[in-house]
């Protein structure tokens, strides 16, 4: 049978083991726990521990956008069809630094989506619809491509022919609410080029007919034209950090507006022709002094008035108030910085505008910094160095393995050899005549050690009922007390 060999083997085994010396067996039993250790450490080190980063499913583009910014950041990642993974340990972390950065953005839609399941039968109307939302899509994304804006969302309301002759035609008109980056602010020419790019890519829009709002819903036209908080705030921090460094000045900036509208009436008098008043003085002597005659002449001459009307609409800047915080740790020159806010902010003390620049302590947080990629690295690299380690330590204990399992291999093949070897028959009747005094269980325990051929030679010159008693005895466990073959063959020796 073909398990028969291994079977054999086995049962070898704890008689063989048994036979090793004490060291040799401490040997083997360390470098077996030495290979067992490393091969949970690779199991463990080698286990996926990653997870889905998004709970739903993302889109082609925002799959691509996560990756770059992960990348970026030295953060592990493995993206799929669909969704984008990361290790356990990391995930939270990880999602929270992509909300802070907006990432990733709400997917939009294009033309080639919203018409990719119509067909000869979709209604006019409904294809028209889903052209329009395609159009809104396609526009918005490309505005996310301009410089300074975040996000966009575009909605168009098309125009309508009259259909009557008493009805009014109704123009197309189109809304923008754009999402400035961060430090970044909407000026006049940025919403102007924003309202002809919209009107340019709608048929029949005309770009005064397109509405631009911020985030807080604010829309941008004429009264607001001059520079706000924001914008102004923008500019001054953005200057302040080119020169004192990121993180080192904080500005803010209130800019205070009037709510009314007036009319201003100013008069002025202007001369009709020359000075408005004139006087001249005249003294003369004659006869060597001894006449003396003075004069004193004053013409009025006449004048002109005139009236000027000013409008002031409402919105218009009563006062700027500027404060700029300065870190002490960090601080430069505190009135150079204020030269700089006058100058850049354009302040008029005349209309009570104010700067204020203080240097104070600020507080220092840890940087939100990404992990190092070393430990990573190094669980990545932990199978093959676990592997490596093993593979010397093998190396190293190749030769006395060997050795010991070609003396296994040979004493094995040596006691099959004696086994399957019929024994003389002058030596097994030597062996029964050594037993022929001992009870049967102390036969059963000698016989029972000898090798099966020796065994059944010796088993035969019983008679049957003893060698059946024997056989019985042969079954049950050898004791300690019973003598060993040497002791027993001594006496008959």
């Amino acid at each position: 049978m073909a398990g028969a060999p291994w079977n054999a083997a086995l049962a070898l085994l704890p008689a063989w083991w048994r036979g090793r010396s004490p060291r040799l067996r401490a040997t083997l039993a360390a470098c077996a726990a030495l290979a067992a250790v490393v091969a949970a450490a690779a199991a463990f080190a080698l286990r996926d521990t990653s997870l889905p980063l998004f709970a739903g499913t993302l889109r082609p583009a925002q799959v691509a956008e996560v990756g770059d910014r992960l990348a970026s950041w030295g953060i592990p990642f493995r993206t799929s069809a669909d969704n984008v993974e990361v290790p356990r340990a990391l995930r939270r972390a990880t999602l929270l630094r992509l909300a802070l950065a907006g990432v990733p953005q709400r997917p939009l839609p294009s033309s080639l989506e919203t018409l990719a399941d119509a067909g000869p039968l979709t209604p006019d109307r409904v294809l028209e619809v889903r052209q329009r939302a395609g159009l809104e899509g396609e526009i918005a994304q490309s505005l996310r491509t301009l410089e300074g804006i975040f996000d966009a969302r575009v909605i168009i309301a098309p125009g309508h022919a009259a259909t009557f002759a008493d009805e009014a035609a109704t123009p197309a008109t189109a809304s923008v609410r754009i999402s400035p980056r961060a430090g970044s602010a909407l000026d006049a020419a940025r919403v102007q080029a924003v309202r002809a790019f919209v009107a340019a890519a709608v048929p029949g829009l005309l770009p005064e007919r397109v509405q631009v709002l911020d985030d807080r819903g604010e829309a941008f036209d004429a009264a607001t034209a001059a520079p706000g908080e924001d914008s102004l705030e923008a500019r001054l921090q953005s200057a302040l950090d080119r020169v004192e460094g990121l993180g080192a000045t904080l500005v803010r900036v209130h800019v205070v507006r009037a709510d009314d509208a007036r009319e201003l009436l100013l008069r002025r008098i202007v001369p009709a022709g020359g000075a408005l008043r004139s006087e001249s003085a005249q003294e003369e002597y004659r006869n060597g002094g001894g006449a003396y005659r003075s004069g004193h002449n004053a013409a009025q001459d006449g004048s002109d008035e005139r009236e000027e009307r000013a409008q002031l609409p409402s919105g218009r800047i009563r006062r700027v108030s500027i404060a700029v915080f300065v870190d002490r740790s960090r601080a430069g020159d505190l009135s150079k910085i204020r030269e700089l806010v006058e100058g850049a902010a354009a302040v008029d003390p005349r209309r009570g505008d104010e700067v204020r620049v203080e240097a104070l302590e600020f507080a220092h947080p840890l940087p939100v910094t990404p992990r190092s990629p070393v430990p990573l690295l190094l669980a990545a690299l932990l199978p093959a160095l676990l592997v490596g380690a093993s593979l010397i330590v093998a190396a190293l204990l190749a030769r006395p393995l060997a050795a010991l399992l070609a003396e296994a291999l040979r004493g094995a093949g040596l006691r099959r050899a004696v086994e399957r070897t019929p024994p003389p028959l002058a030596e097994a009747r030597r062996l029964r005549a050594a037993l022929d005094v001992e009870p049967p269980h102390a036969a059963a325990a000698v016989i029972s050690a000898l090798p099966a051929s020796t065994a059944v030679a010796v088993l035969d010159l019983y008679p049957a009922e003893e060698r059946e008693r024997i056989v019985r005895r042969m079954a049950t466990a050898r004791a300690d007390a019973i003598p060993s073959l040497e002791s027993i063959l001594g006496k008959y020796s």
